[in-house]
């Protein structure tokens, strides 16, 4: 069994990026020109409807024969679920490549046979490498912009095949290489601090008027609008300045990722954790904040990390006075040879796995960080030697407890158990154990057992009703033919269902096979889906047009806006009003 953990840190970049130097300098001239004036943003120019966006994915060099399947089906997943959730105002006619475009861009050469026109609006030329001695998985960002919009259109990525060949095997090991392309690719599309200065707001075409704030540790709040409505109504605090950024691991990773302290394991934070990584709302957020893109109907991962904890949890975290459950107290010290990282196991925070007390080198807010064995919910990566005799359950259904159900004469080593569960529709967590039912509804419980069977029991978790709430988990992890978000899978063209499990030759519509598509959805040949209205929106008259909003949003241009959450303003108020009294 591996007892330490690798922390694979994804180094990203961006084309303005002077780590490895790559900038263009018609691009950068383009882009200066932008900020400065505004009003060259020729709007007018490309198509007034919004689109589903269309990356194309181009190999340089096609990747080693043991990883081309592997690759190609990443790949494609991931065009499809962009395809599926992002839309975009396309540049009328194809997309193509100017002679005027720089072809080095330092670490490729785009070959000729490449200077092409495509019937995309994003393509990526796709490189690979094979360096042990690097710690990055993969490398990614736009490189070329549209002139009219500064919208990227053509971008690079790189993918270490020393690290990606690590991802073969398990549906969970195939489900992190997807997140991998994923993050990269989201870079790709923008998510870059060199850009955030050519971020504007998509209904007007106006520049933000912001400016990203710098706190005395380095760490920057970016101010855009959706991102900071977000962040104050999911974190509970009405006077965030915005999204905090990672300050840590220099340019690259520092001011272009989500500070993992506040977001954890969000997907768009630093470096990948093991356990369960989230495609949060908050990464939709940004994307439209850019002003290139906007989102369509989607559940979300559910991020129980930090929730309506306030403000002191958000600027503090573990700094504060205040104890918080989400991180730990006595992280492990692998360079003290007296210490044991079985004397700082717990349940991750989410209570997806195994974990032991650790600071990751992005943060120095200790939490526990799940062993790559004892991943509750990869069904086919785990040690059984640590369960003998204590009737584990490894899977997507699986979630980690205090304790377990050791048969009598056997001995739970870990003292930590991975049990299969489930929700009903009334939001009540059950445990099962052995073909035995035990109810969890109660925090904190210990459930009765047979005594004459076991040797001592299990302790219900704490918050068992936001367990249920937050089961992003699809079926097997979409057995590496989509991704799961909310729970619901993003299946290449053929497939369809709950797990990516049945033939589907038409359109599909959330899991289900459908020959056309209902009302309130558009059917997109492109990825095979019918897409759904905006983001947020009752009823629509077009993918880009809603018409009635949920009660939480506003109806601005066509699209849900969040609203503000007033009964936290008002409480806020009310607790500045009695303090100065």
């Amino acid at each position: 069994m591996k007892y330490l953990l690798i922390f694979y840190f994804t180094i990203c970049f961006a084309a303005v990026s002077d780590v490895l130097d790559i900038k263009l300098p018609s691009q950068m001239k383009l882009l200066q020109k932008l900020r400065e004036n505004r009003g060259d943003r020729k709007l007018d120019e490309i198509k007034t409807t919004w689109e589903p966006i269309r990356i194309h994915f181009e190999f340089i060099e096609t990747p080693p024969t043991e990883l081309i399947q592997q690759t190609e089906t990443v790949l494609e997943i991931c065009k499809t679920f962009f395809g599926r959730h992002l839309l975009v105002k396309r540049q009328t006619g194809s997309l193509e490549w100017k002679s005027t475009y720089e072809t080095d861009w330092g670490l490729l050469i785009v070959p000729a046979s490449l200077q092409k026109s495509y019937d995309s609006d994003l393509v990526f030329f796709v490189a690979q490498e094979t360096d042990s001695e690097v710690e990055y998985i993969a490398r990614a960002g736009p490189v070329i912009f549209d002139e009219k919009t500064g919208r990227p259109i053509f971008g690079m990525m790189i993918l270490n095949n020393h690290y990606m060949l690590e991802f073969q095997g398990t549906n969970a090991k195939f489900e992190a290489a997807v997140q991998v392309v994923l993050h990269e690719t989201i870079h790709g599309l923008g998510f870059s601090d060199d850009l955030y200065d050519n971020y504007f707001d998509s209904t007007s075409g106006q520049k933000y008027d912001f400016t990203v704030y710098q706190r005395v540790n380095l760490q920057i709040d970016l101010p855009t609008p959706r991102l900071t409505q977000l962040v104050k109504n999911h974190f509970g605090c009405c006077n965030l300045l915005g999204g905090t950024m990672e300050d840590q691991n220099g340019s690259g990773t520092a001011g272009s990722h989500f500070e993992r302290s506040i977001f954890h394991n969000d997907l768009m934070t630093g470096s990948m954790i093991s356990g369960n990584t989230l495609f949060t709302d908050f990464t939709f957020a940004i994307l439209e904040d850019t002003g290139f893109y906007r989102v369509t109907k989607h559940v979300s991962d559910v991020q129980l990390w930090g929730l309506d904890k306030g403000c002191d949890f958000y600027q503090q975290q573990c700094y504060s006075d205040s104890s918080y459950e989400e991180f730990c107290q006595n992280p492990y010290d692998p360079q003290d040879k007296s210490d044991n990282f079985l004397n700082h196991l717990s349940c991750s925070y989410a209570q997806t796995g195994i974990g032991y007390c650790v600071n990751d080198g992005l943060v120095e807010c200790p939490y526990y960080n799940i062993i790559q064995d004892l991943d509750c919910r990869d069904a086919d990566n785990y040690d059984a030697k640590f369960f003998q005799g204590t009737n584990f359950h490894f899977g997507y259904d699986s979630m980690c407890v205090r304790g377990g159900l050791p048969k009598k004469g056997d001995y739970l080593y870990l003292g930590f158990s991975c049990f299969k569960y489930s929700c009903d529709e009334d939001q009540q967590l059950s445990i099962i154990v052995d073909g035995t039912t035990y109810d969890c509804s109660d925090g904190g419980s210990i459930p009765s057992f047979d005594n004459t069977k076991y040797s001592f029991g299990f302790m219900c978790p704490d918050n068992p009703k936001d367990i249920c709430k937050s089961m992003n988990e699809c079926p097997n992890q979409c057995n590496k033919k989509g991704y799961c978000l909310g729970g619901v899978c993003t299946c290449i063209a053929g497939y369809a269902g709950r797990a990516c499990e049945k033939a589907c030759t038409t359109y599909r519509d959330g899991i289900e096979c459908v020959q056309t598509c209902p009302a309130n959805t558009f059917a997109n040949a492109e990825t095979m889906y019918c897409i759904g209205c905006p983001a947020n929106c009752v009823t629509c008259s077009a993918q880009d047009v809603c018409t009635l909003c949920e009660d939480s949003h506003e109806l601005v241009g066509g699209f849900c806006n969040l609203l503000p959450n007033y009964s936290l303003m008002l409480a806020t108020s009310l607790i500045a009003l009695l303090l100065a009294l």
